[in-house]
């Protein structure tokens, strides 16, 4: 039964509203996975039944910890019928229930290596069209609802037209190999909804109450899928902070959080602004510096923990001295306040800040943890074996099949696999077709034709193995007929190398093993499922006796005793990139972000001089840095509060500006202002550039604005 006195006036306002849309604006700390737990248990104690309860979360491990507080609190277990689980591991489990199970879900590296191939095919620029961007560009037209045949429709330039091309082939490709990539996920769903409304109706009825946490990350297909679902009933909570949405580079739209009181009429607002979490200190602090932005709700958290110890910012000499700094600090609370280095974060703005952490780490015996780094799933040897597995239940899958060939080596080389992807191209087969020809012997000669055909038997015998059999049984019959441990063991022997890559083959056993033991589905479909929706965040271990470093977009949902926020200099945080009012603002909630992850001591550094490009370079500190108080920070800066006051206002340049003025930023360009817009005491212009389609705002006393004419 939920106990009131474990909720404050306004979680258990918002575990008591159960019909109807319901907005919470939950701030840093303030227990809203607690609401989102008790709000569930609420529902069963009312008679809704668990299986139809939806909750959507953005990470696994969100997903997981609900899972775990709802069965602690009321006793639920797998088979009770509650979906809980990310956007995409949701639709996944829809898309298998209506289109059948043999489908796979491509990775990263699966679809940047079909890219590849189409763009080498049709002997496109590849310096201009690189892979990574095409699919940048790809996935942005998917997210945003945008269709391969609708493409042309919404851009005419000669960039575009060939992505639309790419865009088209590359949809066909995935087609005909049976297979999926992470934004069709969201995209097949709402497509399988809008053509089939008896399907929608199904689910609209099953999911009678619907809960999304971490709405302000929502991207378009995201908010039409949660659209189509509550459409029926109504029965729609999200939870969300605006002040904490930094995933714009997906495609989130902080706008959605915003508008949701206009997309659904006679919507109730509950804020939660008292944090658990943070000392007085770091709550007012950060409250202090959002405020700096306009596109947000107001709200103040507050918290009845202690003041506890001031900021401190330390600017360093280099960057060896500012982790050197770091360094002490650590062994300094470990010696005087008895904590431990799991009680450490290492926060940055960009993954290659990790370098020197790393080094200085190593050659110290520090232990530590990189979250975000090379990922178990993308090691060679693990993803050799698990392509194996995806050509075992979709033998379609080119791609995989293209990998493991020759893996381990059969004397299949890359002559020999060329002459098949010809064939592939030209008769618009699968290279699982094409291996079945019966005039192989013709293109390959006999001697490979035997290896070929022994190659597809195993495979067949796989097939036929993989009939209600474990996946975990699987992947032993894989690595002791294939021969693929055989070959790294005598390699890593030969090269005098460690057992890493047997032991991660092992480690790939256990994951297996783990998820039979957890899931309600265990089959091969869905543990191939469950791994291609792994994050970076899947592999952090808490309870590890180690230091743990990564950007602070990892770092969301995260809380640490102590944490340092590094390289807090001007051009890096804030991102020199970032330039626009819209695109700073997103900064500075990263920045809140980033503070709000510390519980008891916070420390910002940066250095003065850093090498970038052979050369040492001097490091203005963040503007972030002047937009705390003096009054919460203990530095060693050598500054006065005036001059203190007088940075702050130096990043508030103003200039008189005027309607079809000509400007130029170092970002954009050249451009002509189409109107001055005065929000409260700030000037925004609304500018017209030469490179960009469409208006762009941008705030002239935080991105330098050069007057042409």
């Amino acid at each position: 039964m939920v106990v009131s006195e474990e909720l404050n006036n306004q979680q258990l306002e918002a575990v008591n509203h159960i019909n109807g849309p319901l907005l919470i604006l939950a701030g840093a700390g303030s227990g809203k996975t607690r609401v989102l737990t008790y709000r569930t248990q609420k529902l069963i104690e009312l008679g809704i039944k668990p299986y139809n309860i939806l909750l959507l979360t953005f990470t696994n491990k969100a997903a997981n910890e609900m899972k775990e507080r709802i069965n602690n609190q009321i006793g639920l277990d797998k088979s009770s019928g509650l979906w809980s689980g990310t956007f995409h591991s949701v639709c996944i489990r829809i898309l298998r229930n209506i289109m059948g199970n043999n489908f796979v879900v491509y990775d990263t590296e699966d679809q940047l290596k079909l890219i590849k191939d189409i763009i080498k095919k049709r002997n496109i620029d590849n310096e201009r069209f690189t892979p990574s961007k095409v699919l940048t560009a790809i996935s942005k037209a998917k997210n945003n609802l945008i269709k391969a045949e609708e493409y042309n429709y919404y851009y005419n330039d000669y960039f575009h037209s060939k992505i639309s091309d790419l865009y088209l082939e590359y949809q066909e490709e995935l087609k005909k190999n049976n297979a999926l990539d992470f934004d069709d996920i969201l995209l097949k769903t709402i497509d399988f909804f809008n053509d089939n409304p008896d399907i929608l109706n199904y689910y609209q009825n099953k999911f009678n109450y619907i809960m999304v946490d971490e709405y302000q990350d929502t991207n378009k297909a995201q908010y039409i899928l949660i659209k189509q679902l509550s459409d029926l009933h109504k029965n729609i909570c999200v939870v969300g902070d605006i002040d904490q949405s930094i995933y714009s580079f997906r495609n989130a739209d902080f706008r959605i959080i915003l508008n949701f009181q206009k997309d659904f009429e006679n919507a109730k607002l509950i804020r939660l602004e008292k944090n658990y979490r943070s000392t007085k200190n770091i709550v007012e602090a950060s409250n202090i510096l959002i405020r700096n932005n306009t596109q947000r709700f107001e709200k103040v958290l507050y918290t009845d923990n202690p003041d506890g110890e001031k900021i401190f910012i330390y600017q360093a000499f280099s960057e060896q001295e500012e982790v050197r700094f770091i360094t002490k600090q650590i062994h300094n609370l470990i010696n005087t306040k008895g904590y431990k280095y799991k009680d450490f974060v290492i926060l940055y703005r960009t993954n290659y800040q990790s370098r020197i952490f790393e080094e200085h780490f190593i050659s110290n015996n520090i232990p530590h943890q990189i979250i975000g780094g090379f990922k178990f799933f993308e090691r060679k040897e693990v993803k050799d074996i698990i392509s194996y597995l995806k050509v075992i239940f979709n033998p379609n899958d080119s791609v995989s099949l293209e990998r493991i060939i020759n893996v381990p080596k059969r004397g299949i080389g890359n002559t020999t696999i060329s002459k098949f992807l010809d064939l592939k191209e030209k008769y618009n087969l699968t290279l699982w077709q094409v291996f079945n020809l019966n005039e192989i012997v013709d293109i390959v000669g006999k001697s490979k034709e035997k290896i070929i055909k022994n190659f597809i038997n195993f495979i067949k015998n796989l097939i036929n193995e993989s009939k209600d059999k474990p996946t975990s049984y699987l992947i032993k019959l894989i690595i002791e007929e294939s021969g693929i441990l055989e070959e790294i063991r005598n390699e890593d022997k030969k090269e005098n190398k460690d057992t890493s890559r047997e032991e991660n083959i092992y480690q790939l056993i256990n994951s297996a093993k783990e998820f039979e033991l957890q899931s309600e589905d265990y089959s091969l479909g869905a543990y191939l499922s469950y791994i291609s929706l792994i994050t970076d965040l899947d592999s952090l271990n808490k309870n590890n006796e180690s230091i743990k470093l990564m950007t602070i977009h990892n770092s969301k949902g995260l809380e640490f005793p102590v944490v340092f926020i590094s390289g807090l200099a001007e051009g890096i945080f804030p991102h020199y990139l970032s330039e626009t009012e819209e695109e700073l603002e997103e900064e500075r909630r990263l920045m809140y972000v980033a503070m709000t992850r510390a519980k008891e001591y916070l420390f910002i550094t940066f250095s003065e001089n850093v090498f970038r490009n052979y050369y040492q370079n001097e490091q203005e500190p963040s503007r972030f840095i002047y937009e705390i108080p003096l009054n919460f920070v203990n530095t060693n800066m050598k500054i006065k509060k005036t001059f203190y006051n007088e940075k702050l206002n130096s990043y508030k340049r103003n200039k008189d500006y005027y309607q079809g003025q000509k400007i130029s930023t170092e970002k954009f360009g050249i451009g002509i202002i189409k109107r001055i817009i005065q929000d409260n005491n700030k000037k925004l212009l609304m500018i017209n550039f030469e490179s960009r389609n469409g208006l762009t705002i941008i705030d002239p006393s935080l991105t330098e604005v050069d007057i042409i004419e």
